[in-house]
């Protein structure tokens, strides 16, 4: 269901609920009951939120909403400092450093049948840091998201 909440969040994004507007709803009926208009300007009218929600790029909006916050929340939730994810953070970060570890020693056992005359096809392994590491997981949990 579109809501008048939905509609004030599309048209004003920076807007926070109850600090900048207030919506009620009583029995099946929504009305906008607090505006600051100081910090949002003018309020809408109701045919101006009314003809927001019959909008594609709102109903566009609407479906994307869970996409979005999926995406916002795997961002989020790297950089949380809830013990969960802390100790999950921590075991990707142990797992890029013994990779990091086999890729060195790959790197070098290559590097020493080079030297040895032998011929090897293998390009080097790249390095690859955290924080490339990190924004390789948040684009694998964008995509993932974009693919539900």
């Amino acid at each position: 269901m579109v809501t008048l909440q939905r509609a004030i969040e599309y048209l004003y994004p920076a807007a926070v609920p109850i600090v900048h507007y207030t919506v009620r709803a009583h029995n099946g009926v929504e009305e906008l009951v607090q505006w600051d208009a100081a910090a949002l300007g003018p309020q809408p009218s109701p045919a101006q939120l009314a003809a927001t929600m019959a909008s594609a790029a709102f109903l566009d909006w609407i479906a994307a909403l869970p996409r979005q916050r999926r995406k916002d929340l795997a961002a989020a939730a790297i950089d949380s400092r809830d013990e969960i994810i802390t100790l999950l953070v921590a075991a990707v970060q142990e797992l890029l450093l013994s990779e990091q570890q086999v890729r060195t020693r790959f790197n070098n056992l290559r590097t020493a049948l080079i030297g040895l005359g032998l011929n090897v096809g293998v390009q080097p392994l790249p390095t690859l840091d955290w924080p490339t590491f990190k924004q390789n997981i948040l684009t694998r949990a964008r995509t993932n998201s974009d693919e539900e």
